[in-house]
């Protein structure tokens, strides 16, 4: 006690702490308002919250307060901290704080916190604290202009130290002053080449939109420099979107060398990045620009049949099995990355005035090997019933298997085909009783009356019109009773449509006509419609 008394202000830490121990656990709010103004007065009126935002137990009181207090108080500690931002983010203890008063300040209070970054945001992006704050002010509450301002001063001295009124992008600067491009590219490219050395600063994404300029903007030698000094270093800038684009330019761009360590590199991450939002566009890409096929296969599609389950049933994770079987195609990719995952040319060193491809091998002899490297392991990843049944009828993982049938064997078709009708007559046991914490999965049904299920099936018959026979039989017992349920239809009305099944499907069903014309019209009027024919 006698040391803590020491300390300077030693009496109010004690006192201060007291009222904070208590504070989260009184539940009238009038109370807890009174305990915060006492803690107030006892920093003589907010005077000594800046020593005291320093200290590690006391920076968390602050922000107990920010939590707790009212506006008036919260305007207490932003009037006292505001002059100081720039400091505290550099504290091991305060920059924390620094992000407490961004998430409890006002409109106002945000935007005065962000313009004491102005000038020197270089410097606070390359330091440890510091760059979790800028990171945080710059995703989560900077409007348009700020972002602009945040971002010009990567484009050199002038645009720290002068700001104007107008905010500018760097297409806009470099179109008003076409003569300032090498001199900002320039600096762009020594600072980049300088984060390297700190390769946790590259995670953060206000780094990520200057790299992608430079990739777009600087000479194609240029680019072919920047990707090989970040080949060891995409991995950890590919989670956002600018930074997913600049990670692509510079596979495409890098050196045959570097792109092989750029594929090393992703040794032991391959699963996270093909689930990532943008983060999947990234092994895409080395797909589409590595020609080593044996390294690929080696590194990137033997760690992805490792997870097959997990990532067919991810939302991005499948467009990759799918960027191998069915190519980087609409529907499954958007029109603009499809553009962007074009064949690349860039000026040929030997000869000035021509131009030559990035890659040598042709698009569709990389996706023939891979696609063979793939299908060895991959079938025999799928080819059980309980793993089948997850795949069709789950609407991320169908698309992918729907597109295998094109690729396989008829052999392979009918041997998972046969897995698949396996769960038409699947009758649903009885559940057993699960404890109230432990997740109860989805109930299996029969693969035909399931929403996703049915769609599978049709289109499969649609695509593959030699595998409807044997879907007919499977079906024929109970054909009558898919044809009147609301998902079966679907798979009825392929089956007579399809030349093969046509005439044993409409034996069937003629005789019930009546009874499905006093169906639902929307889901049975196209059977009746084919019965007619």
């Amino acid at each position: 006690m006698e040391r803590k008394m020491a300390k300077p202000h030693g009496e109010a830490r004690i006192q201060i702490k007291r009222l904070w121990a208590d504070l989260g656990k009184k539940k009238d709010t009038t109370k807890t308002q009174q305990s915060i103004t006492e803690m107030l007065s006892l920093m003589e009126d907010g005077k000594l919250i800046t020593e005291f935002a320093m200290k590690r137990d006391l920076s968390r009181i602050i922000q107990s307060i920010l939590k707790y207090g009212t506006q008036e108080q919260r305007d207490v500690v932003q009037e006292n901290l505001k002059e100081h931002v720039v400091e505290l983010s550099k504290n091991n203890y305060a920059y924390y704080l620094v992000m407490k008063l961004l998430y409890y300040g006002t409109k106002e209070q945000r935007s005065a916190i962000i313009e004491k970054f102005y000038g020197r945001v270089r410097q606070l992006v390359r330091h440890k604290n510091a760059s979790n704050v800028v990171e945080t002010a710059y995703i989560t509450y900077a409007n348009s202009a700020q972002k602009k301002s945040l971002l010009e001063e990567f484009y050199g001295p002038e645009y720290s130290l002068f700001k104007s009124g107008e905010k500018h992008t760097l297409q806009e600067i470099l179109n008003a002053n076409p003569i300032k491009k090498p001199t900002i590219l320039n600096f762009l490219k020594n600072y980049l080449f300088d984060l390297t050395n700190k390769p946790d600063i590259l995670r953060n994404s206000i780094v990520h939109k200057p790299l992608l300029q430079y990739m777009e903007l600087a000479k194609d030698s240029d680019k072919a420099e920047m990707a090989g000094f970040m080949s060891d270093h995409l991995k950890t800038f590919l989670h956002s979107k600018d930074g997913a684009r600049a990670a692509v330019m510079c596979i495409q761009y890098a050196p045959l060398k570097e792109r092989k360590m750029i594929v090393k590199s992703f040794k032991g991450y391959v699963k996270k990045i093909c689930m990532e939002q943008y983060g999947h566009w990234v092994i895409i890409s080395v797909f589409k620009f590595v020609d080593d096929t044996v390294l690929v296969s080696k590194l990137i599609l033997k760690e992805m049949q490792q997870h097959t389950k997990e990532l067919l049933l991810d939302k991005y994770g499948r467009l990759a099995f799918l960027a191998i079987i069915k190519g980087v195609v609409v529907p499954y990719f958007p029109p603009q990355i499809v553009k962007f995952m074009e064949p690349k040319l860039i000026d040929d060193p030997q000869n000035p005035g021509k131009q030559i491809a990035t890659t040598k091998k042709l698009d569709e002899k990389r996706k023939e090997e891979l696609l063979q490297n793939l299908l060895i392991d991959f079938t025999n990843a799928i080819s059980n019933a309980e793993a089948i049944y997850d795949f069709v009828t789950n609407e991320n993982a169908a698309d992918v298997i729907k597109e295998l049938f094109d690729h396989i064997s008829v052999e392979v078709q009918n041997k998972l085909l046969d897995l698949i009708l396996s769960w038409v007559d699947f009758t649903p046991q009885e559940e057993r009783k699960y404890h109230p914490m432990e997740k109860k999965p989805e109930p299996k049904v029969n693969i035909v009356t399931h929403p996703v299920g049915r769609v599978f099936l049709s289109r499969l018959i649609k695509n593959h019109p030699t595998l409807a026979d044997k879907v007919m039989d499977k079906l024929k017992p109970k054909l009558l009773d898919y044809a009147k349920d609301a998902n079966g239809s679907w798979v009825v009305l392929r089956l007579l449509q399809n030349p093969s099944s046509k005439d044993t499907c409409k034996k069937l069903l003629l005789p019930a006509k009546e009874d499905l014309s006093n169906q639902n019209p929307e889901t049975h009027a196209p059977i009746l419609e084919e019965l007619k024919k």
